[in-house]
């Protein structure tokens, strides 16, 4: 197929049908499904005009004949809904880190030398202590730019000064991260590697961004499931509900939120079936 489409950022720029290809096997779709989506986007072309109308179509073919797949399509939307407080995101950073072997704290207040700085997340894993900030975005095409591991950066270094004034010639963080739900700019990737700082964006690193680590430990936020209504998503994560597994561990605690038991059904059985699918 051959024809202009409109990305998140404003650009214009051939669809790339292998690029397709790929974001569907990412999340564990065959090859005939492959071929049968290709089908229903060359049926409604040349009406598709952006990246989004081709999300719709697709996540639109994979509602009706897998579910799981849909959700699992849905994912960077999804990360897009952790909002508006960002307190979601940090949580959901800390499984994340977590399932890679970390052991991590969360909303933890930690002395400068001039101020006092809330820390999203802190992580240990060997003799490494890591200071890791999260940084959300409720818009797909808004990217982290160097504001942000700058202003990073000075607290750490606030941070650090105290901890000199106690212990010389040692630090309180070894290292720093910084993870966002959307991209980060080009410039900010630069200055991150010159000050030796680590990012993790949604693509970013290759093989160790958020979408290989949700895929890996099979992470999917509550924000993925398809049938349940934004209101709803924000009940369950003002209550602690994150992960989609909360809603198996914790299902006990739904009737308090206001579902009705036919809601608490499904929800339940779509946890169950995304928890238990693997890609």
């Amino acid at each position: 197929m051959d024809f202009l489409i409109r990305k998140a950022s404003g650009k214009r720029e051939p669809f790339q049908e292998e690029k397709f290809k790929t974001s569907m096997r990412r999340i564990g779709a065959d090859e005939q499904t492959i071929t049968n989506i290709l089908a229903e986007i060359r049926s409604h072309y040349p009406n598709i005009r952006s990246t989004r109308q081709l999300f719709r179509i697709a996540r639109g073919y994979l509602s009706h004949t897998n579910p799981t797949l849909a959700t699992r399509y849905n994912l960077k939307q999804a990360l897009l809904q952790l909002g508006p407080t960002g307190f979601p995101l940090e949580k959901f950073i800390a499984e994340i880190f977590a399932h890679e072997g970390f052991t991590v704290i969360t909303d933890q207040t930690v002395a400068g030398k001039c101020i006092n700085h809330e820390i999203d997340v802190i992580a240990h894993l060997k003799d490494k202590k890591y200071m890791i900030e999260s940084k959300f975005h409720n818009r797909q095409n808004l990217k982290s730019d160097v504001k942000v591991p700058l202003y990073i950066k000075a607290r750490y270094d606030d941070i650090q000064q105290a901890w000199e004034q106690h212990a010389p010639n040692s630090r309180e963080f070894t290292d720093i991260w910084i993870v966002t739900n959307t991209e980060f700019s080009s410039d900010a990737v630069q200055y991150a590697q010159c000050e030796h700082m680590h990012l993790m964006s949604w693509r970013y690193p290759q093989g160790k961004a958020l979408r290989d680590l949700i895929s890996k430990h099979n992470l999917h936020p509550i924000t993925a499931l398809l049938h349940l209504s934004g209101s709803k998503k924000r009940a369950l994560l003002k209550n602690g509900f994150v992960l989609c597994r909360d809603i198996i561990t914790h299902q006990k605690r739904l009737p308090e939120l206001g579902l009705t038991p036919d809601e608490i059904e499904r929800l339940v059985h779509d946890a169950q079936r995304l928890c238990s699918s693997s890609t």
